[in-house]
């Protein structure tokens, strides 16, 4: 526990999500940085931007944790994953196709080819004046278009205020018949084309991915480069979580196994995946990352108690692991920086983590010393 009194100065700012704040006001489940420059002496009125948080490995939150197994903020919640309506429109699209090649001989193709063939025909139909046909075209378009999307750049199927779309992920989503809907009332000359829209969503869709992976989401990639991995994502589609096995994972997305008698597989962006499990062929569980507590309940019963035994099992070193020269610790201790007003002298002791796992804190004090300790200390077992 930080205790002000015992070791740090009042007014003494602290490295926080939010910037610095003042020692005094450090509480359980604020983010501070766990590094030597932990303390900051200057004026706390003294404007400071918040810090770059991106890096999880630089954050310690004042509260118990297990190993690679953190609490964390909730994310929001996405769309509600719709299999039915997937199911549906991957055969409205499928009877597309078989109309097409049936009655004109065309071949389309899942892909902008065919996207491409399908502008030009919108363009050609609306001048037409059987538009009381148009509604089942658009229908019939739409999910094609949308199926496309789902297969080229990614997403699944879900529907939002009575309209169908393509969520890409958590903020964006595409209309795919919106648009086939617009295309017929405007045209391309109008400004509405599909192929444009289609071409909108792959663009937008890079820009989505440009930003860098958070270091949970490149060990990801990483577990799923060895195939005897088997690996459980949360899903957050729908009224409840649920863990989902992952059959693919690649720079951009993660295709998910399909439940019984789903013809077809719905992918996840990565950018998306903010916590998942890693199991060995036999069920062994060889990884956490970022469970919450709260979603215990949602785990397979096995899975939840072999978390339970490591839990249990890998809070404390054991005595084969306090071998000398050892170092799982860094701690500075130096004088504050910023005189006290009794006149007295602090120190302030800073810890970091130089171990390969994360370490438990459950007690954070400080002490009042007359004279002042070496610089820099390593902790050795």
């Amino acid at each position: 526990m930080l205790d002000p009194e015992t070791g740090f100065v009042r007014g003494t700012r602290i490295h926080t999500k939010d910037g610095l704040k003042p020692i005094e006001s450090i509480c359980a489940n604020d983010w501070v940085l766990t590094h030597p420059e932990i303390v900051q002496a200057a004026p706390v009125a003294e404007a400071a931007p918040a810090l770059d948080f991106s890096k999880p490995q630089e954050l310690l939150r004042i509260e118990n944790y297990y190993n690679d197994t953190l609490t964390q903020p909730e994310p929001p919640k996405a769309a509600p994953l719709m299999p039915e309506l997937a199911q549906q429109m991957h055969e409205a699209a499928e009877k597309l196709r078989r109309k097409f090649k049936d009655q004109l001989q065309q071949e389309l193709t899942y892909d902008q080819a065919g996207v491409r063939w399908l502008d030009a025909y919108i363009d050609r139909a609306r001048r037409r004046p059987s538009s009381d046909q148009w509604q089942g075209a658009i229908h019939l378009i739409g999910a094609f278009l949308g199926e496309c999307i789902v297969r080229n750049v990614g997403g699944q199927w879900s529907s939002h205020e009575g309209m169908h779309c393509v969520v890409l992920n958590h903020s964006h989503s595409a209309f795919p018949h919106n648009k086939v809907a617009k295309q017929f009332d405007n045209g391309s000359e109008g400004g509405d084309s599909i192929l444009g829209f289609y071409q909108t969503t792959e663009t937008l869709n890079e820009a989505l991915f440009s930003k860098a992976l958070t270091p949970a989401q490149e060990r990801l990639r990483e577990f799923a480069r060895h195939i005897s991995n088997r690996i459980f994502v949360r899903n957050v589609s729908g009224s409840a979580s649920r863990w989902v096995q992952v059959t693919e994972v690649t720079d951009r997305w993660v295709k998910l196994l399909p439940p019984p008698g789903q013809v077809y597989a719905t992918s996840i962006s990565i950018a998306d995946v903010h916590c998942f499990y890693v199991c060995a062929p036999s069920g062994q569980l060889l990884h956490t990352e970022w469970i919450n507590k709260s979603d215990w309940d949602s785990l397979p019963p096995d899975i939840l108690m072999q978390l339970r035994r490591k839990l249990a099992a890998d809070t404390s070193l054991r005595l084969d692991q306090l071998q000398y020269g050892k170092r799982f610790l860094e701690i500075t201790y130096r004088a504050s920086d910023k005189p006290a007003d009794d006149r007295r002298s602090y120190y302030a002791t800073s810890i970091k983590n130089i171990s390969q796992k994360r370490i438990e804190i459950t007690r954070f004090g400080g002490f009042r010393a007359e004279v002042a300790l070496p610089p820099r200390n390593v902790v050795h077992s």
